[in-house]
């Protein structure tokens, strides 16, 4: 009997953690299909140091359908800087004299980092490891268990595994730390950032060079297995050959949630910051 007590008494392995955690996000991803909700972003385009050049403010009103999702704009209101002035437009698709770098870059960067379909909730899942295929790239490290508001958390980092003689390291260069709840084991809070360059040849495909790539998400518990993303943002740098460079800040709220069948709801009370 004392056995069986010390045995349940040892501490679990990232790997045994992070192996729990991608059962219950596979459970968890499937309610997601049933979900109505708000979505607020805020995407900004920062030439040199702190000069804004561009800004889009969303919000849609998210629809589940079978194998994805679909959004509808409610509201968007964008502006760009001309001459030290701010000019606005209704139109995420508004070009400024025809050919409008910074607008068709900031509306189509909105589309891959919120709008990945095949995800349930628009957010691309390569940025974190969370799916049992995934994790068998990375290497996990258990920090140990702390508080975090009022739950305690397990802190684990991941970095990028040497792949397979072979194969491609292109879909595992993020790092990172994740915070899951200790009891449910859901994420709370994750974080990752570019763990190396990209590759050189598609530095030459695309003629532009991408560093300080980083993202942020926060989860939270609607109850029955719902763990939803609140809270994302990223940032991106990014210098094209011909001199053009620009920095892109994108950060968006999930709110208003209801279940498509269920007349209950559950409301956010930060709003989306401006």
């Amino acid at each position: 009997m004392l056995g069986v007590l010390l045995l349940l008494a040892v501490d679990p392995t990232a790997e045994e953690i992070m192996g729990k955690l991608a059962e219950n996000q596979k459970k968890s991803v499937e309610l997601r299909r049933g979900v109505v909700y708000r979505q607020e972003i805020l995407a900004r385009m920062h030439r040199g140091k702190s000069k804004l050049a561009r800004e889009h403010d969303y919000t849609f009103q998210v629809l589940p359908k079978p194998e994805s999702f679909e959004r509808e704009i409610v509201r968007f209101q964008g502006k760009y800087e001309k001459g030290g002035k701010y000019f606005t437009y209704d139109d995420p698709e508004h070009e400024y004299k025809k050919i409008d770098i910074d607008g068709n870059i900031l509306h189509e960067l909105v589309k891959d980092w919120t709008g990945e379909e095949k995800s349930k909730d628009g957010i691309n899942d390569d940025l974190f490891p969370f799916t049992t295929e995934k994790q068998k790239r990375y290497d996990f490290t258990l920090h140990g268990i702390e508080d975090y508001g009022s739950r305690q958390v397990y802190k684990i980092t991941f970095q990028p595994r040497q792949p397979p003689k072979g194969e491609s390291d292109w879909d595992n260069w993020w790092a990172g730390e994740v915070l899951v709840d200790a009891q449910e084991i859901q994420p709370v809070l994750v974080t990752s950032h570019q763990a190396k360059n990209f590759p050189m040849a598609v530095k030459i495909m695309l003629g532009t060079d991408i560093r300080k790539t980083g993202f942020k998400i926060t989860y939270k518990d609607f109850g029955e297995g719902l763990w939803f993303p609140e809270k994302y943002g990223g940032e991106l740098e990014f210098r094209v050959l011909f001199g053009y460079a620009r920095k892109v800040s994108i950060s968006m709220l999930n709110s208003d949630l209801k279940r498509a069948n269920v007349e209950s709801s559950v409301k956010f009370e930060e709003p989306v910051p401006h």
